[in-house]
């Protein structure tokens, strides 16, 4: 047996453009890309 051990962690993001269609909103579930000095 395991665990699911669910983190939560406060960030600040920068968004260049919404798409068309997608909704944002406060609580929703993402995935993050972390980028650093233009690499993934």
């Amino acid at each position: 047996n395991w665990i699911k051990i669910v983190q939560r962690v406060p960030v600040r993001i920068h968004i260049d453009e919404v798409p068309d269609g997608v909704l944002l909103a406060a609580g929703i579930t993402c995935t993050v890309v972390v980028k650093q000095d233009g690499l993934e």
